[in-house]
């Protein structure tokens, strides 16, 4: 095959003219007019700042507990000889109510041999006046006092032989059963009063400090029963004068009249009951109320101004569901940054969201 310099040179011809067309086609191509971009600058949303009175909730947890709690005893001896068919740990008596009974006979007799002397004695103390007798009635007189203070004792003693309710109570412990022998000071029962319940709440001293001396305060008890919240009001009784040693908190207690009566819904409040109490304390003047978010490290906020962000310390008293208190670090007026951005500084350009 005869070799040929046009063939061998032809594809370098076809690739050198395509490149100087593309170059061509480059430098004469028009270029659109530069827009100059937006200034994109961080979005903050904002919170108008109004001092003036901000209520404190104080919110604590706590479990019901009585008032009331006594350990009931027997005050003679005896066997037991019936039981209330309500003797039973957990069931709700009522004040009076009879518990149990001892064996009444001894005590019967001991009243009607005490009777039988006081008559002795005031039939002697007759015959002695009508003798004249002076001395023979001094002794009659005497054995008469004696007479009438055994028949109280045993008509008291007689009374004890039948165990009551000394007031409105549950059952916590019933350690005695039908024919058990009871001797003076034996544990009958330990009940738990249901006139007034209580709470101990654990608080810091600085949220106790607003609570009002003289107890003027709004108190709720809440709980959650079968997915809904149930509210029982109640009352502040007192704040106790003393730190725990270990917590470093000290107890406020309120007490909530008569929890087994039906509340709305027929639902009681049981001894035992774990719940949630907000106490509604005195006011603070001149201050805010600013959700958490605002406040970085502790004590920083930030305000806008004339398109940018300024660092502020404040001063916190009370934190809540509602937000944090503060008393000092901003003026009304002021726009608060509620929002937290990636990268926050002193007098950093931003744009309101909540303005455009």
């Amino acid at each position: 095959m005869k070799f040929s310099i046009k063939r061998a040179i032809r594809p370098l011809l076809i690739l050198v003219v395509g490149i100087a067309v593309a170059m061509v086609m480059v430098s004469n191509r028009q270029v659109p007019p530069s827009e100059a971009g937006p200034n994109r600058l961080p979005y903050v949303e904002t919170q108008n700042i109004d001092l003036g009175p901000q209520p404190i909730v104080i919110s604590a947890h706590g479990t019901v507990i009585s008032s009331q709690i006594l350990r009931l005893a027997s005050e003679v001896s005896g066997p037991v000889v019936w039981v209330s068919p309500s003797f039973n740990e957990g069931q709700y008596v009522q004040a009076g109510e009879e518990l149990l009974k001892i064996e009444a006979i001894p005590y019967e007799l001991a009243l009607a041999q005490a009777q039988a002397s006081l008559a002795s004695a005031k039939v002697a103390l007759a015959d002695a006046e009508a003798l004249q007798r002076k001395a023979r009635i001094v002794e009659a007189k005497a054995n008469i006092e004696v007479a009438e203070n055994l028949v109280r004792k045993a008509t008291l003693d007689l009374s004890k032989t039948t165990v009551r309710a000394p007031f409105n109570a549950i059952l916590d412990t019933v350690p005695v059963e039908l024919g058990e022998y009871l001797n003076p000071g034996k544990l009958v029962a330990n009940l738990l009063g249901t006139d007034v319940a209580e709470v101990h709440l654990p608080l810091l001293q600085s949220d106790a400090v607003y609570l009002d001396k003289n107890n003027q305060v709004q108190v709720e008890i809440k709980r959650q029963i079968a997915g809904e919240e149930r509210v029982w009001p109640a009352r502040f009784a007192r704040l106790e004068g003393r730190l725990n040693a270990q917590t470093r908190v000290m107890n406020a207690v309120v007490e909530i009249a008569e929890p087994y009566a039906p509340q709305d819904g027929g639902i009681p409040l049981v001894l035992g009951a774990f719940v949630e109490v907000e106490i509604s304390g005195e006011a603070v003047t001149n201050a805010a109320t600013i959700p958490q978010m605002a406040i970085h490290a502790g004590s920083t906020v930030y305000v806008f101004e004339d398109g940018m962000i300024r660092k502020r310390e404040v001063e916190q008293v009370h934190a809540d569901g509602r937000g944090n208190v503060v008393i000092r670090g901003l003026e009304s007026g002021e726009k608060l940054v509620v929002n937290r951005l990636e990268t926050m500084y002193d007098s950093m350009p931003v744009a309101v969201k909540n303005e455009q």
